[in-house]
């Protein structure tokens, strides 16, 4: 049957967005599955079946094909698609979370929280969170106050999650023009076709989606790459 024989041909992450869109929900979101380094990240690692950057490009924009076409709208780059007109394939509060920076609170395990520049992260046991929980002392555990240039790149690594960044939405946010921050970034951007200016902003370029861990890194505040740029020293054990 030309449906059995099509189905055959499907990667497995194609008949996924296929049965998704058979299901026909008003939103779909599709991204990579990591959850703080353990479950499917620890054996992704031991058996070696996570896909390369190229690779999960080549899939992403395999499902962006397949959703568009189907009559989901999302700028390219953007994980979360949407058949409701005017709307982003997400809620209205987690847009204003992500996309105008607003202040949220976050209660639970493994739960963060960001009041302008302060940033807390309950990581916790699951046993000494639920202690905690009865007993309402549900106090701050892993609290930052962020310097300004990790929030701003807190703020641009999650919008880039839709796909792109606004202008107008960054300059409210942090007081300066998102240019004046990032402008060399951008244009080197630009010039290998990666990213793209708009009327609103910059947004990813068709086809870049692979290369996003490599854009991601161009927004790191400058500490944050030294860091990273360190020797890993593994213990014996």
């Amino acid at each position: 049957k030309p449906a059995a024989l099509l189905a055959a041909r499907m990667t497995t992450g194609e008949a996924t967005v296929a049965h998704a869109i058979s299901l026909a929900p008003d939103v779909v979101t599709i991204y990579d599955t990591v959850y703080k380094n353990r479950g499917i990240a620890v054996f992704a690692g031991r058996d070696g079946f996570a896909p390369s950057p190229a690779e999960y490009g080549a899939q992403y924009d395999r499902a962006f094909s397949m959703l568009v076409s189907a009559g989901y709208s999302a700028r390219y780059g953007s994980v979360n698609f949407s058949r409701v007109s005017g709307r982003l394939g997400t809620s209205r509060y987690l847009e204003g979370r992500i996309l105008d920076g607003l202040d949220y609170e976050g209660a639970g395990l493994y739960a963060s929280s960001l009041v302008r520049d302060s940033w807390r992260f309950g990581r916790q046991r699951y046993a000494d969170w639920l202690v905690r929980a009865e007993s309402r002392e549900l106090a701050a555990h892993d609290l930052y106050a962020l310097p300004r240039s990790h929030v701003i790149a807190k703020y641009v690594l999650l919008a880039l999650s839709y796909g792109y960044l606004d202008a107008a939405r960054f300059e409210r946010r942090f007081g300066e023009p998102l240019e004046s921050r990032f402008g060399a970034g951008l244009a080197f951007l630009e010039s290998r076709h990666s990213m793209r200016r708009t009327s609103d902003g910059w947004e990813l370029a068709p086809g870049s989606f692979g290369e996003l861990p490599g854009i991601r890194a161009l927004f790191y505040p400058d500490d944050a790459l030294t860091f990273l740029s360190q020797p890993v020293v593994r213990a014996r054990v």
